[in-house]
């Protein structure tokens, strides 16, 4: 992903019910009970307002929209009605109605910065960007830590190239989450779009540095009676660290670790986990999270498990090369030149992360199926470097190709294809398909690393070079698409309108693949589908060869 593109979706909302729903009553009473209930009890407005909200939920928008009605009529509850109402017109397309809406209820909560917000989302769907940035603008000045306002700002200052004010929306943001990689990189690469180099490469350098570490004392005295054979007394004076310190994520690692070394594979599992929910980021933990459940026999949960830290590992590629790109800009070859090898020696990790997972889904899929014996022919010659025992790696590898075959357009099978083949060790075919997926989706950042990454094994520096460039920058024209795509796909019913009429007339089952690849390649980029979620659906594709395309979820999940 290039952050420079990602940062276009962010803060976007999938529905205006998102940023309202700490207001409507919570309730988890079925719809149809709600009706009913309200036919012998019309002047409740709480059940009122339930039903109004249950009807929102199960998108039920005539029947919210009725409700909602009825109940702005009663003062005491006009204001939150329109606000039921705003919602229900953002459903039905109708911005300008649900600006109305919004407007009358912010005449009795001037304090409520998610109405600013709503309004401001309405506008900028509505292409009317001075109206959006005021009432954004708005918003934050009633909620100074409002994270979607930053973003949405940040945004729009993105699409027209005003790198300072992107810069001052990322900056404030960085403030406010210090230890956030996501937005660290993101301020880096505005700031190496804006010709601000040495910035760039001092936050790029934060950004390395927001993996959690512990204080090493303490590990070494604990270590140090583990190596002496006093393991249970190591164990204990651990457990009584995380104990003290439950938020030192690398405290809860570290007793992880012992506890495999204990053979207690529960407790290992456990503590890795809790890492993760202390740094939900954290590649270490999931990693060893991952390694742990191969271990217990667990291959469905490693497999999803190597698949977030194959992510996370990307991320952590990203933030190298971005310093590099950032080093040589600032005319600093020679630390430019360590950054890349150093690139280079990390980009591995994320490829062994993904095959893995491929290889463990497959495994888990041949269980479920009774498959488990299954013979499965293997050429070793087409393996060079790789001892692939069980035949699963080279399994993965011809259902991918099959994929290719069913959809030659499908710049994301490409590309699974190129990591699937350099883990193999078969680095030719490897670069071929990694060229191919850049070919098929120009924007692909991922792709356009990857390969740079192989251009850089090769000897290639400067074809290497112009690739990490184009995969940590944007043009902008892919900067205007993208922001577009992103404002359409907010408008989900605009949205699944347009892709009626873009497929209508295609014929070819391949062609409608290839193009739903694309989008779903074109959405992870600007951050609104959820590239974890779909790298797992391609392994889930991959395990029933062919054909399936899974419906990619929308990563908006309210005001923060």
């Amino acid at each position: 992903m290039s952050y420079l593109l990602e940062s276009l979706g962010r803060g976007l909302l999938g529905q205006m019910l998102d940023a309202f729903e700490r207001q409507f009553p919570e309730s988890d009473d079925d719809v149809d009970q709600l009706e009913t209930q309200r036919r012998y009890s019309t002047t409740s407005v709480d059940l009122g307002m339930r039903t109004g909200a249950a009807q929102l939920r199960a998108c039920r928008i005539s029947a919210a929209r009725r409700t909602f009605e009825e109940l702005r009529r009663r003062p005491e509850s006009k204001d939150a009605a329109a606000i039921g109402l705003a919602c229900a017109f953002d459903e039905l397309g109708a911005e300008d109605d649900a600006i109305a809406m919004l407007e009358s209820a912010r005449a009795g909560r001037t304090d409520d910065p998610a109405i600013s917000f709503s309004i401001g989302m309405c506008h900028e769907r509505a292409n009317r960007p001075v109206e959006a940035r005021q009432a954004y603008s708005q918003a934050i000045d009633l909620c100074p830590r409002l994270r979607n306002a930053h973003e949405r700002l940040a945004a729009m200052a993105v699409s027209r190239g005003d790198w300072r004010e992107a810069e001052d929306c990322y900056a404030a943001l960085a403030r406010m989450e210090p230890g956030d990689m996501d937005i660290l990189l993101t301020l880096a690469t505005i700031r190496l779009a804006g010709g601000r180099t040495e910035a760039a490469i001092t936050t790029f350098q934060d950004a390395l540095l927001v993996e959690p570490e512990a204080t090493e004392d303490a590990l070494d005295e604990v270590e140090a009676m583990a190596t002496e054979g006093a393991l249970s007394r190591a164990i204990g004076t651990l457990e009584k660290l995380v104990a003290k310190f439950p938020g030192v994520g690398e405290f809860h690692v570290h007793l992880g670790d012992l506890y495999v070394r204990a053979g207690n594979d529960d407790r290992a599992v456990a503590q890795y986990q809790s890492a993760l929910q202390v740094h939900p980021s954290f590649l270490e933990a999931t990693v060893k999270l991952g390694t742990q459940q191969l271990r217990i026999g667990d291959f469905q949960q490693a497999a999803r498990t190597f698949n977030r830290a194959a992510e996370l590992s990307d991320r952590l590629l990203l933030a190298f090369v971005g310093l590099g790109v950032a080093q040589a800009a600032a005319d600093r070859p020679i630390e430019a030149a360590a950054t890349f090898d150093l690139a280079v020696g990390l980009a591995p990790n994320s490829t062994l992360l993904m095959a893995e997972s491929a290889r463990l889904h497959l495994k888990a899929h041949r269980r479920r199926t009774g498959q488990w014996n299954a013979p499965i022919e293997t050429d070793s010659s087409d393996l060079p470097n790789q001892a692939d025992t069980d035949g699963l790696l080279q399994d993965a590898i011809d259902r991918t190709e099959k994929l290719i075959c069913a959809g030659p357009l499908r710049a994301d099978a490409h590309y699974r294809h190129a990591l699937l083949l350099q883990h193999a060790g078969d680095t030719d075919r490897a670069l071929s398909a990694m060229q191919r997926a850049v070919n098929i989706a120009p924007s692909f950042a991922k792709a356009q690393i990857k390969l740079g990454i192989l251009f850089h094994q090769a000897g290639r520096t400067a074809e290497a070079l112009g690739l990490f460039k184009r995969g940590i920058d944007a043009t902008q024209d892919s900067v205007d698409s993208h922001y577009q795509l992103a404002l359409l796909f907010a408008n989900r019913n605009q949205f699944e309108l347009a892709f009626e009429r873009m497929t209508g007339e295609v014929d070819s089952e391949r062609d409608l693949g290839a193009i739903r690849s694309g989008l779903s390649l074109a959405l992870q980029g600007v951050g609104m589908v959820d590239r974890e979620g779909s790298a797992w659906n391609a392994l889930n594709e991959l395990a029933m060869q062919g054909g399936f395309f899974p419906a990619d979820r929308f990563t908006g999940a309210g005001l923060n």
